[in-house]
């Protein structure tokens, strides 16, 4: 058990009894469940983060949240899109350019590969059709070189 700034963190050694089946642990007043040794921790009392195996836990609105890999690669790609509308609203980044379209079909693509593993149909559509519309634009501009 490890405390730190208000935080918990309880890292204990997977063990073949945890791995048979669900083990609860109490300690330091934190209770943790290993689920059917999947390796993740749930903090069922006082913690407000757990870390086991790089993956991150939190409690938001009584419901427990997961921030994996593809969370990761999403929010990269979400980061990809704000970033190209702030150069294209300050001018840095002309609509027409190639990187425009090429920034955001990259970005859409990221937030599609997050939703593989944490589906949102809603989000999935309009990705796509971001993806859709940013091949266009690239279509667009190589044609529209190729007759200059």
């Amino acid at each position: 058990m490890h405390r730190a700034a208000g935080f918990a963190a309880i890292l204990p050694r997977t063990t073949a009894a945890e791995r048979l089946g669900t083990l609860s642990r109490r300690a330091g007043g934190v209770r943790a469940v290993v689920i059917n040794g999947v390796g993740r921790i749930v903090c069922a009392v006082t913690a407000l983060r757990c870390t086991k195996r790089g993956i991150k836990t939190k409690r938001i609105n009584g419901k427990f949240m997961e921030y994996g890999w593809y969370d990761f690669i999403g929010s990269i790609g979400v980061g990809m899109i704000i970033l190209t509308y702030v150069g294209l609203q300050t001018g840095k980044i002309k609509s027409e350019a190639l990187i425009y379209s090429v920034l955001n079909a990259l970005g859409a693509t990221l937030i599609i590969i997050s939703l593989v593993y944490s589906f949102n149909l809603s989000a999935f559509i309009v990705e796509f059709f971001w993806v859709l519309i940013s091949i266009y634009g690239i279509i667009k501009y190589f044609l529209k070189k190729a007759e200059v």
